[in-house]
């Protein structure tokens, strides 16, 4: 008789995923790995087979413009360090078809998903609509000028890596707040970077290294090329 191995399910998948890849990299906070066992990641990458979505890489974002969602120990670690309430109301910047707008919203109280790619926001919005997140709202619009209407914001996250630093988005923090991104130092390799926060006190944002991490960085926050002579 043949021994036939049974072919992993999606929760079992996703159960893996939390227990191999976010715990082994120093993710215990509950909401968050309850965020990321509750969240369907298949359904933000259309088309990729379910063992590549739940594999521990970056993943090319369908339909996009060469944009890609960063691996999921990235952004779990990331909004771990956010440390997220029910009363904080959050910004995804560069959200794409929504994963991390998603896991943001079983957190906090208030999302805005932000994309300049119409086709990326209207799949978020269809996203968030078949999860029954009816408190994250996805908006089209230029990254780096943010979304002032729906500002200020307790806590900010840009979904992809960062060149140059957002000072359009600095000024739509709450005093006190918060955002989190991967920086890439000029001349990175591999798009290898640093996972920061910068964070507003008294009118002023000051920054600290989180830790190494690795994302596609977004055209928006690309860093100006120098003049020579």
């Amino acid at each position: 008789m043949l021994d036939y191995q049974a072919v992993p399910t999606i929760e079992a998948l996703r159960q893996t995923m939390v227990d191999c890849q976010l715990r082994t990299f120093d993710i215990t906070n509950r909401d968050v790995l309850a965020a990321a066992l509750d969240v369907p990641r298949e359904i933000f990458a259309p088309g990729v087979a379910s063992a590549v979505v739940y594999s521990d890489r970056m993943l090319d974002i369908p339909g996009s413009q060469g944009r890609a969602m960063p691996a999921p120990m990235v952004v779990a670690r990331l909004l771990q360090a956010a440390d997220l309430s029910p009363t904080d109301k959050v910004l995804v910047v560069g959200s794409g078809t929504g994963y991390t707008a998603a896991l943001a919203g079983r957190i906090a109280g208030n999302v805005v998903a932000l994309d300049n790619e119409a086709a990326l926001t209207e799949a978020a919005s269809a996203n968030f609509a078949r999860i029954g997140a009816a408190n994250i709202q996805a908006v089209t619009g230029d990254l780096a000028a943010g979304a002032p209407a729906q500002a200020p914001f307790d806590v900010i996250v840009i979904d992809g890596a960062i060149e140059a630093e957002p000072e359009g988005l600095f000024e739509q923090l709450a005093e006190g707040g918060r955002l989190y991104t991967i920086v890439l130092p000029e001349g990175a390799a591999g798009w290898r970077g640093k996972a920061s926060v910068f964070e507003k006190n008294s009118g002023r944002v000051g920054s600290r290294v989180l830790f190494d991490a690795a994302a596609r960085p977004l055209e928006a926050f690309r860093r100006k090329p120098a003049f020579s002579f």
